[in-house]
């Protein structure tokens, strides 16, 4: 059966089908993933059945697979896997039940950010009719640089954005969403603040990505906080657009992989406690 990749009608993602991801996935299976990356910024695939051990070999395909910092939620068997879920058993939190609340991009904390994240659904919450809630949103960095005023994108090259972890937690705090979990005073050793390229050529492409984000930017450097702050929610407004935002509706099974230069990401919390969402989240270095 002839893989297809179909684009998404908004300018990021694309379905790619007929591709079983249970089987070890070969050289031109693997070109085309790839190649539909670069030019799509996201990707998903419907209904795979994957066991852990698959789903890391799988990711093994793409890259080094990196820990998440919050060690209490890897998988036991496959610790390359950080569980997300709202789920409590026995008064414990199963996974990161907060994850996702913002636009934002997988380890802009971390000094070499991840360039791809993946997502397994297990547990998917629905609604009275049985629709999908929790849909997972994306947007292009790519294209949100082009389309900026020309004057603008030469203000922004030469600027440095402050991207905190820390911060990111401190906020999280107040949200509401899930049950927060604060970062360990080791955790936060971990992941000191530093500064990244406002627009950052992809590391594949070369396309400017516009590096930007509500989660995890809280300053520019050289620029007076107020001044920075103004810019940073005018950047974000402009990156995340709804004209220009892809909706995932999930499904049991479905395979999503994201670049995390040329997208930013986000969850819809329309769903309570009493829904039960599980994802297994796996981020490539």
């Amino acid at each position: 059966m002839v893989v297809r990749v179909v684009p998404n009608e908004v300018p990021v993602g694309a379905q790619i089908e007929s591709l079983d991801l249970s089987v070890p996935i070969d050289d031109a299976s693997l070109n085309i993933v790839r190649t539909a990356l670069d030019a799509h910024g996201m990707v998903y695939l419907r209904d795979q059945q994957l066991t852990p051990a698959q789903y890391v070999a799988l990711g093994r395909r793409l890259g080094t697979l990196e820990k998440h910092v919050f060690d209490q939620f890897l998988l036991k068997d496959q610790p390359e896997i950080v569980v997300l879920s709202n789920i409590v058993e026995n008064g414990q939190q199963m996974g990161v039940a907060d994850a996702g609340q913002f636009w934002h991009t997988d380890g802009a904390f971390n000094t070499h950010p991840h360039i791809y994240s993946m997502l397994h659904a297990q547990e998917i919450p629905t609604d009275a009719g049985g629709e999908p809630l929790g849909d997972t949103m994306f947007v292009s960095t790519v294209h949100a640089f082009s389309t900026l005023p020309a004057q603008l994108q030469e203000r922004l090259r030469p600027l440095r954005g402050l991207h905190s972890l820390i911060i990111q937690y401190e906020k999280k705090k107040t949200s509401g969403i899930g049950r927060h979990v604060p970062l360990t005073p080791e955790q936060k050793a971990r992941t000191p603040d530093l500064y990244h390229p406002v627009v950052w050529p992809h590391p594949r492409t070369g396309r400017e990505c516009l590096y930007v984000n509500e989660g995890t930017t809280f300053g520019l450097e050289g620029v007076p906080a107020e001044e920075a702050l103004a810019l940073i929610r005018q950047l974000c407004e402009h990156i995340s657009r709804p004209e220009v935002t892809y909706h995932h509706k999930w499904r049991v099974g479905d395979i999503l992989i994201w670049d995390n230069f040329s997208t930013q990401h986000k969850v819809n919390f329309n769903f309570g406690p009493e829904r039960r969402r599980r994802m297994h989240r796996m981020t490539v270095s």
